[in-house]
């Protein structure tokens, strides 16, 4: 009985599992006994999957299924028909059979003459289930049910993941929709801004058109009208020589009678030379030649100039049938636009060219006005380091060997400052090799002017006479250096004037080309000139530049050299006054 009423069974699955339905009712202990059979055989445990889900009912084991559901089909859950049992049934002796006797119910009862025969209710119980069946029943179910929860869990955190990974999705594909959508409107302005574009330069070709056309009419009427002009020209070139030609033949007549009457000038024959002297026939007859020879050179450079005259007429007469026969038959639109292009073509480079000097021009002129002003900073620091190292020259030479103490500190003020402008020179100019020599050198004078002191201090002697007179001499030697390097200063103040003179008018150019260079089209006497004439005056224009940017270049190379030129007589000066210190201490 503990195992077969539902209110008494243990649930095996409720103290693990978490279930959230109650358990439906069984309907009878024989339901109860079967059902648990059941879940032992293969078909038992397919059964409960195919009427009532796990995850609903909390347990992997069914329950509450009728017993017609599972193996008797319609049959009664509770009671078992005699029909259905084969047992043999006599008025004598008991059922032999392993049902008990009955116990208490209401039987199925068999008709006879005599009356109902009672059977009671069967219970199997102790015939089919044994404890450690159940046990064993409870135990699978226990496993079941914390399978099931962790199923559970698994299921619960990959519908989180995709959840989160759909949310994710769902935001990538939000943001590249707005993308696409901002591409696709900065599209939309690029291919109106095209589109703008393509008009202008639709608008522009047809005005180019134009004017060409223009232009190649205006040509035509120009060249006509040359060349009416060259007709008249050679025309009158022509009664030009005629009359050159009768000229000299007539200066030729007069030469022959000339020769003739001085041949018969001693006859008696009157002729218009008699009485004439050979001397002044002679001087008639050779000038009259010397002319004839004029007038013929002058008739043979007449000829060559209308003979060129001639070709140039030509060339003209055959150009301009060539442009009427164009002009008559038509060139084709496309050939015009060919050339057309290339002619705009050929002006952009050309302006893309003169606007690439222009700015590099201003960019070098900026550098050497940057180089110059940084010049100029130099030289003003070389001369603070000379008079510096002047100053100190002048005050070791006037303090002399009695004060022997402020010698040697003031000797070790200047090593310090020698040794800062040491290292200042070499941070400032590393590749000047020459200066850092000297700058060791001048450190291995100062060291042996030391020792030289330090050897004087021991000396008791006063030499001030003789240190007036190279003091004296020194002082001298300061200001004529120091004048000729205020002229040094004076001229490289010319220098900087001429090189900002230069880069002043090289601005001035380059702004006039500019100017000039605006102007796409030029009227010269009420003709737009052709698009060749402005390709020339921009090839000009490019020489021009160039010109200017080499002279810009060589003065700058000069202002350069110059400057190198004033810092090598400054180091020049600096050494020279370091070996009269040196001579100086050396007598002290």
């Amino acid at each position: 009985e503990d195992w077969v009423e539902p209110s008494r069974k243990p649930d095996w699955g409720r103290e693990i599992s978490t279930q959230t339905g109650a358990p439906a009712p069984l309907e009878g202990s024989l339901a109860a006994n079967l059902s648990a059979l059941s879940c032992l055989s293969p078909i038992g445990k397919l059964s409960p999957i195919a009427h009532t889900s796990p995850i609903g009912r909390g347990s992997p084991i069914g329950r509450g299924f009728p017993l017609r559901d599972r193996a008797f089909g319609a049959l009664s859950p509770r009671f078992i028909g005699v029909e259905h049992i084969d047992i043999d049934v006599t008025e004598d002796e008991e059922p032999q059979s392993p049902i008990e006797s009955p116990t208490r119910g209401v039987g199925v009862g068999v008709g006879t003459d005599s009356g109902m025969l009672q059977l009671q209710p069967v219970r199997l119980l102790d015939s089919y289930v044994e404890a450690e069946t159940v046990a064993r029943i409870g135990a699978q179910r226990a496993h079941f049910s914390h399978q099931l929860g962790l199923l559970s869990e698994q299921v619960t955190g990959i519908a989180e993941r995709s959840g989160w990974t759909q949310q994710e999705l769902s935001r990538k594909a939000t943001s590249h929709n707005l993308q696409l959508v901002q591409a696709h409107s900065k599209s939309g302005e690029e291919i109106a801004l095209l589109k703008k574009e393509l008009r202008r330069l639709q608008e522009e070709n047809k005005r180019l058109l134009q004017a060409v056309m223009s232009s190649a009419t205006v040509e035509v009427e120009n060249l006509q009208a040359e060349n009416e002009r060259l007709k008249r020209q050679i025309d009158d070139q022509e009664r030009i020589v005629g009359a050159h030609q009768r000229m000299a033949e007539k200066y030729k007549a007069l030469g022959n009678t000339a020769a003739l009457g001085l041949s018969m000038n001693t006859s008696d024959t009157p002729s218009p030379t008699k009485g004439l002297t050979p001397d002044d026939l002679s001087a008639g007859s050779s000038s009259y030649y010397t002319k004839t020879l004029q007038l013929l050179e002058e008739n043979y450079s007449l000829a060559s100039e209308n003979s060129r005259l001639s070709e140039e007429r030509r060339k003209m007469a055959d150009k301009l049938a060539r442009i009427e026969a164009e002009a008559a038959e038509g060139k084709s639109k496309e050939e015009d636009l060919q050339q057309l292009q290339a002619l705009k073509e050929e002006n952009r480079n050309l302006a893309q060219q003169c606007y690439h000097l222009i700015k590099a021009e201003a960019t070098q002129s900026q550098t050497h006005k940057q180089e110059i002003a940084m010049l100029e900073r130099k030289r003003l620091d070389m001369q603070v380091e000379l008079a510096a190292a002047v100053s100190q020259m002048n005050g070791l030479v006037k303090a002399g060997v009695d004060d022997a103490s402020d010698d040697n500190s003031e000797v070790t003020v200047a090593w310090e400052e020698a040794r800062r402008n040491k290292d200042k020179l070499n941070a400032e100019r590393t590749q000047h090799e020459e200066a850092k020599e000297a700058l060791r050198q001048a450190q291995t004078e100062i060291e042996e002017l030391q020792e030289a002191l330090a050897k004087a201090k021991r000396v008791s002697r006063s030499p001030r006479a003789a240190s007036d007179v190279v003091a004296r001499h020194l002082y001298l030697s300061v200001v004529n250096d120091n004048q000729r390097l205020a002229e040094d200063n004076a001229q490289l103040k010319r220098a900087s004037k001429q090189q900002k003179a230069t880069v002043s008018q090289l601005e001035m150019e380059n702004g006039r080309l500019v100017l000039e260079m605006q102007d796409s089209r030029h009227v010269d006497r009420g003709r737009t000139s052709s698009l060749e004439d402005q390709v020339r005056l921009l090839k000009d224009k490019l020489s021009e530049s160039n010109r200017l940017r080499r002279e810009e270049a060589a003065a700058a190379k000069y202002s350069v050299e110059r400057f190198s030129s004033t810092k090598e007589a400054y180091e020049e000066q600096l050494s020279k006054l370091r070996r009269d210190y040196s001579d100086l201490c050396g007598e002290v």
